[in-house]
């Protein structure tokens, strides 16, 4: 009888120091015009990077995941992934071996994804507020915790009426779940501390910007039981990234505390 309670102790320890020393590897990379997998998508990033991003990209978007290897990663302008059922977002998902939930946009074509090793138990898009797309997920931790995610990707600052009107939609949702186990990601186009009307807007969520924080427009928030321990990841290799979109990826490492 002492044996086997000694065994139960140590599972349990054990169990209690893997929850506690939980990390998850969060991504989120706008993949410029769907990595141009629509020929004509292709051919407007190339126009406006110069030809310095042409062509049909996904492949080596998946090698950049890959090398990643997120738990994590929420997709910015996933153009032409929702077409033929889904056919591109599903090949994504098949190569990297997650979970997935595409948000379709209901003003333009610059759809949003999530990718996740983690179970999706609930997922909603928010079509009708957004001129691009934003959603919001529920993953299930491995101890049955959930995580809540956003991916978002706000308007032009060059709009800035529909830009503030969406920071501030989105905020409002993540306030909600500003005292939980909360991540949001996304292309937010504007700079923290920089352009200050979008960063009070944001802040306003109670979330807390992932460091470090300034000139970086592809952020990753953090609600406030998870910002005591977020670290960026390390630097993917330029030749990796180099020509696969006009973003490069950001990449945090967050842990999750125990129960």
């Amino acid at each position: 009888m002492r044996y086997l309670a000694l065994i139960m102790l140590v599972i349990l320890s054990v169990s209690a120091h893997a929850a506690e020393n939980m990390k998850l590897t969060v991504m989120t990379y706008n993949v410029a015009y769907g990595a141009g997998v629509d020929p004509t998508e292709a051919k407007i990033v190339e126009r406006d990077t110069k030809g310095k991003v042409a062509g049909n990209r996904l492949d080596r978007v998946i090698s950049v995941i890959k090398h990643v290897s997120p738990d994590i990663v929420g997709i910015q302008e996933a153009c032409s992934w929702d077409k033929n059922d889904q056919a591109v977002a599903k090949q994504v998902a098949g190569e990297l071996g997650m979970h997935y939930y595409l948000a379709k946009s209901g003003k333009s074509r610059f759809n949003v994804a999530l990718f996740s090793k983690l179970p999706i138990i609930w997922a909603r898009g928010y079509p009708d507020d957004f001129t691009r797309a934003a959603l919001q997920a529920q993953l299930k931790l491995p101890d049955g915790r959930i995580l809540t995610v956003f991916v978002a990707h706000f308007n032009l600052l060059r709009a800035p009426e529909s830009h503030l009107s969406e920071v501030r939609c989105l905020a409002r949702q993540m306030r909600l779940r500003s005292s939980n186990l909360a991540v949001m990601m996304g292309d937010a186009n504007f700079r923290y501390g920089i352009h200050q009307e979008s960063t009070d807007a944001l802040l306003a969520s109670r979330f807390v910007m992932a460091p470090p924080v300034g000139e970086r427009i592809d952020q990753i928030w953090t609600s406030k039981p998870l910002a005591g321990d977020v670290k960026e990841g390390p630097e993917i290799p330029a030749e990796l990234t180099d020509g696969t979109s006009d973003h490069r990826p950001t990449v945090m490492v967050i842990g999750i505390p125990g129960k």
